[in-house]
């Protein structure tokens, strides 16, 4: 008897759970379809020399989605948004190009044939160039992951050239990795280690359930995301504060300070770029003010900015100035850029390589 009841309230219990389950899951649907996404991350820790960075679980297929679609990932066998596997190894008449920057430039929101990069490499094939383009993006990733990233890691696959898609929340992200700060104008190391979250989601995906739930689920997504946001806005504040001591040491503000130590990171960027004869690009990714207006995210930098920091860079006016201003970013969601808007980016990319580096048969020129 005892046994019965037992099971009996455990049943009960079950239901009741499965009933608030799709309770919540319907109410979500019906009321805030338009603010939650799911868009599943799929992270892992990973060492590029030293450091211990993330990147994407390799070998992986998932869905993104939102009111606005459902967008397809493959992931390779490097962690990039790529369908053939990468090498290090290319060949003499290949032009490589290696894309790096956050979730804008890994394509949020878009399918995978019709982020920058996808589009860029079927512009130089179209025209009867052998190319690869490398899709590298990591959602999150900082200015300072991405010069970790190419001075260990992405430079070993000898691209003739690196794109590095700039948003406008580099500034703060450079300070919450606490990679690098600023000491006497230099940029010196303070840590060799961010990899924030890699240890849950590796552990929730190893279930396919959780897999499941990360890509179809409403309620998931949405306490997933809030749990995510919560430790988010507490490391920037935790960051803020442990920075500040740089940013007095140099008689400046902490927004002061995260953009002199975002300038250091790109010059550091491009000099790592000279060594390696390959040329930079830098794509001023449109950012939205808080009157939902377009708008440049490397204003902060390009004024008053004291030296060349890129061999080609990629302006926001004209990457703005033939898309108009509601079809640059996606209405709903997070509001990443469109396609239209990545489209705009590979096309200025391309016609800027023409333009400066003609010789594409050979752009290092050796």
């Amino acid at each position: 008897m005892f046994l019965s009841n037992l099971l009996k309230n455990l049943l009960l219990v079950i239901a009741g759970i499965a009933l608030g389950f799709v309770m919540s899951e319907g109410i979500l649907r019906m009321f805030f379809s338009e603010n939650i996404v799911l868009f599943p991350r799929f992270h892992e820790s990973v060492s590029y020399g030293d450091y211990i960075l993330r990147r994407h679980m390799p070998n992986q297929k998932f869905t993104h989605q939102s009111i606005e679609g459902r967008w397809d990932f493959t992931i390779n066998n490097k962690g990039f948004r790529n369908y053939q596997n990468s090498d290090y190894w290319k060949s003499e008449d290949m032009i490589r190009i290696l894309s790096v920057g956050d979730s804008q430039t890994l394509g949020f929101e878009v399918s995978q044939d019709s982020t920058f990069s996808s589009r860029l490499e079927n512009m130089f094939r179209d025209s009867g160039h052998k190319c690869e383009v490398l899709n590298t993006g990591v959602s999150g990733f900082s200015t300072a992951e991405e010069f970790v990233f190419l001075k260990e890691e992405g430079l070993k696959y000898k691209p003739d050239f690196v794109v590095i898609g700039f948003f406008n929340n580099d500034y703060q992200d450079n300070l919450r990795t606490k990679l690098f700060g600023l000491r006497n104008d230099s940029l010196i190391n303070i840590s060799w280690e961010y990899a924030p979250g890699t240890e849950i989601q590796q552990l929730l995906y190893s279930f396919s359930l959780f897999r499941w739930l990360s890509s179809n689920s409403y309620s998931y997504s949405f306490i997933f995301n809030n749990v995510w946001n919560y430790f988010k806005s507490k490391s920037i504040s935790n960051a803020h504060n442990e920075n500040l001591e740089y940013a007095v040491s140099i008689d400046t503000s902490i927004e002061e300070y995260g953009i002199k130590l975002t300038e250091k990171l790109l010059e550091k960027i491009y000099d790592v770029c000279l060594i390696y004869k390959a040329k930079l690009i830098i794509v001023d990714i449109p950012a939205i003010n808080s009157e939902g207006q377009a708008v440049a995210s490397l204003d902060l930098i390009q004024k008053n900015h004291p030296r060349k920091f890129c061999d080609i860079l990629v302006s926001f006016d004209h990457l703005v100035s033939e898309i108009h201003s509601t079809e640059i970013h996606r209405r709903y969601g997070h509001r990443h850029i469109s396609e239209k808007t990545h489209e705009a980016i590979a096309r200025n990319i391309f016609e800027a390589i023409q333009l400066n580096f003609p010789k594409q048969q050979n752009p290092r020129g050796e």
